[in-house]
């Protein structure tokens, strides 16, 4: 996990709780002090979301406004947003439109520069530019979505909220597939299969077929990172159910892949789960 990863999360679940402590946040990321210092300030400094309360709670403030700021006027859009709003997407907002008003929200924007498209499009006119654009933008916003989907469902599992996870983790894997994007379907399925460990009780079958399958995709694409965090998962499934020689074998290849990679944020989780399963023998 990236460090913007990790404080898109930590955003979410501070903005979901109102009010969230330092030692929530260091057990729930297994953060060291060092980094845990960084990620508040962060918070509270830099995008000015959140308070310190006493030195031990952080306090959701949302996005503030600059002094002397004013919002932007209104301009009502030629086309409406239903021609470029994926369709769950605008039933969502449709649907939830009076228990939304007045809620400040946290919104993804997607900026792109289409190349060539002032040249294409300078001397047509408006509507016959639009027919153009259309389609290209669709096709992106099919992929931004299935991008946008797994850090999504990553944060929905960090959150407890494992239906909605799987939701978006099966709408992004659908995509992947689609459009035939091998290592997005590999990072969606070893999610997937996060997901089917940690329900009461695991699925535990379910769950090792998606860590094989992403498992498989990510040693064929080179993907390591991705290798060791399956191995983890796998040994991490079968501590939770008794298998100990299996816990054993999976952690210690995540385990072995880490220090090679010099990934010492998973590296301490791999060995205490390795330690536990060791001390049960």
């Amino acid at each position: 996990m990236t460090f913007e990863e990790l404080v898109d999360q930590a955003i979410a679940i501070l903005e979901r709780r109102g009010r969230v402590s330092y030692r929530a946040l260091k057990r729930q990321f297994q953060l060291e002090d060092d980094v845990l210092e960084d990620l508040t300030v962060e918070i509270i400094k830099a995008q000015r979301l959140a308070v310190d309360e006493d030195g031990e709670v952080l306090g959701w403030t949302g996005a503030s406004v600059g002094v002397g700021s004013s919002p932007a006027p209104a301009h009502e859009s030629v086309y409406a947003p239903h021609t470029y709003t994926p369709p769950y997407l605008a039933e969502k907002i449709l649907t939830s439109k009076a228990a939304l008003e007045g809620e400040r929200k946290q919104v993804t924007v997607l900026f792109a520069d289409l190349k060539g498209s002032m040249e294409l499009l300078a001397d047509r006119d408006p509507e016959e530019a639009r027919q153009l654009l259309d389609p290209v933008l669709e096709r992106m916003m099919v992929g931004f979505q299935a991008l946008c989907g797994l850090p999504l469902g990553e944060a929905q599992l960090l959150a407890g909220r494992l239906e909605e996870a799987h939701a978006l983790a099966e709408r992004a894997l659908a995509l992947a597939r689609e459009h035939q994007e091998r290592s997005n379907q590999a990072y969606t399925l070893r999610l997937m299969g996060d997901i089917a460990a940690r329900r009461e009780p695991p699925e535990h079958d379910q769950a090792e077929e998606y860590y094989h399958q992403a498992l498989a995709l990510a040693d064929d694409l080179g993907m390591r990172p991705l290798v060791a965090h399956c191995h983890l998962g796998l040994g991490t499934l079968y501590a939770r159910i008794g298998c100990r020689a299996e816990a054993h074998t999976d952690l210690s290849a995540a385990i072995e892949l880490y220090r090679a990679m010099e990934m010492t944020f998973w590296l301490p989780q791999a060995e205490a789960t390795l330690a536990q399963v060791e001390k049960l023998s």
